[in-house]
């Protein structure tokens, strides 16, 4: 199932479900970048800023590649694929004949793809003009509440595809052709039962249309029995909608 994330704005919160009373449901919910503290407020809460601790293969002092996957506290980062050779990828080689099939770390003067957390840091990691990221989510805890800061993602369209350790997976479009250049938004996943992994696909719709994520947190969100409720409910509504049309 592919449902469509439009007029995103900051602060809209927004929010889309998907799934099916016997499989894991999952929500997704938009909000302005500032919100952040408030969405990782609990204290189980792992984040990576890409600020610290990574082999950066600097060019021009504003960061550079650091290789097709990542390892991090908050599990791995892979390139979607695709040879990148756009502006941000020649920021990365240090020439404007670059070729790019990795993922990269700049900070936040590339290209409006900027630093989103902390709001006082440089670095975020980059698709670095390649099909996008994938993120295969693990701190080796049980969670049910992923989030992200997104800048650039937007302008020209991307698709986030989430996968549950069960199976479950949801697709939504993302397309807003009113945000422009830099925009940054806060993505919250919530699932509505604890989970050990899930894999977060952000895939741009086109090559050298480079963005950038930062502040990607995992952790545990209680539920209170009502809100438990209205989403499970909201998964049986889906699920009947669904064998309807079949």
């Amino acid at each position: 199932m592919k449902t469509s994330l439009l007029s995103v704005a900051a602060a809209a919160g927004i929010s889309l479900v998907a799934g099916a009373a016997s499989a894991t449901t999952i929500s997704v919910s938009v909000f302005d970048i500032n919100t952040f503290n408030q969405a990782v407020s609990g204290p189980s809460f792992v984040t990576e800023d890409f600020e610290n601790g990574f082999d950066v293969g600097e060019i021009t002092g504003n960061g550079g590649n650091v290789g097709a996957t990542l390892d991090t506290v908050v599990g791995t980062f892979s390139s979607l694929g695709g040879v990148g050779s756009g502006s941000t990828c020649a920021l990365s080689t240090g020439g404007s004949n670059g070729i790019c099939d990795t993922l990269a770390i700049f900070d936040s003067s590339i290209n409006s793809q900027n630093n989103t957390v902390p709001l006082d840091g440089e670095f975020s990691l980059n698709s670095n003009d390649t099909f996008g990221i994938q993120w295969d989510v693990g701190t080796g805890d049980l969670f049910n509440r992923v989030v992200f800061g997104m800048s650039d993602a937007t302008d020209q369209g991307a698709t986030l595809t989430i996968t549950a350790d069960d199976g479950t997976t949801s697709e939504f479009e993302i397309l807003n052709p009113n945000l422009g250049d830099g925009n940054a938004q806060l993505v919250i996943i919530d699932f509505d039962e604890l989970i050990g992994s899930a894999t977060i696909s952000l895939e741009s719709s086109i090559e050298d249309d480079g963005f950038a994520i930062d502040g990607v947190s995992v952790g545990v969100v209680p539920l209170p029995a009502a809100g438990l409720l209205l989403i499970g409910g909201l998964g049986v509504l889906g699920a009947m909608r669904r064998r309807q049309k079949s």
